[in-house]
């Protein structure tokens, strides 16, 4: 016995302690070949979203190895599921720090009304593509024109692009945000009973009076539509 502890080298010792490490490690750990068979991405798409920083930087077991944790699947997933909704890798990374430019811009945006094509896409961390949808749906009004034959979106258009956001990050499709258009006949049926709130204004020409009333419309259908929507679920 003696004997075989003597020949025990450092080297094997260090070698079994770097077994019994790895071993642990890989509980919680995943190998990239395996991860990008289990996300449908390639390996130097992997690498590629280390490099810019959606993906942590993997353990690295030797020159040719590395582990990556298995959450990673999952932040994968995510990844590929907001590239196919139009955000790009900006917009993907600070969703997936928890520092969304959407929440980000959103203060900064109140103070401001006119937004350039360029602005509109990079303030809601989009692509062209789906701006283009956006247009092409009527899902948000045309940008507007300067004199110096410059175009621009309003703070609505951008408040509105980001419920649409919103909705796709919470797992509805594009054939919901669709609909909406579908039901255009309803806001055209609430917009003309708004028109009669503010046609009985006793400040018609008031801007503050006309805003308090729609602001109060506005709470009230909410409040209706969330009785129905109750009723619906019972």
């Amino acid at each position: 016995m003696v004997t075989n502890i003597t020949n025990f080298s450092h080297k094997d010792f260090q070698m079994g302690i770097n077994e019994l490490m790895e071993l642990n490690v890989k509980k919680n750990m995943i190998l990239i070949g395996e991860l990008s068979k289990k996300t449908g991405i390639s390996t130097s798409a992997i690498n590629f979203y280390t490099k810019k920083g959606l993906l942590n930087p993997p353990k690295k077991l030797n020159r040719t190895r590395a582990l990556y944790p298995k959450s990673d699947i999952k932040k994968i997933k995510k990844i590929k599921q907001l590239k196919t909704q139009g955000l790009t890798l900006i917009g993907i990374k600070g969703i997936i720090d928890g520092k969304s430019k959407l929440k980000i811009n959103s203060h900064q945006s109140m103070e401001k009304n006119m937004y350039t094509i360029e602005e509109f896409i990079k303030d809601l961390g989009i692509d062209k593509k789906f701006y283009s949808y956006l247009i092409e749906k009527k899902l948000i009004n045309k940008p507007s024109e300067t004199n110096e034959r410059i175009f621009f979106h309003n703070r609505r258009d951008i408040i509105v692009a980001r419920a649409y956001i919103n909705l796709l990050l919470n797992g509805l499709n594009e054939n919901i945000l669709n609909k909406h258009i579908d039901y255009l006949q309803l806001s055209v049926a609430e917009a003309i009973f708004l028109q009669e709130h503010l046609e009985l204004s006793k400040n018609p020409k008031s801007a503050d009076s006309n805003q308090q009333i729609i602001n109060s419309f506005n709470i009230i259908r909410r409040y209706l539509r969330e009785n129905e929507l109750r009723k619906l679920n019972l």
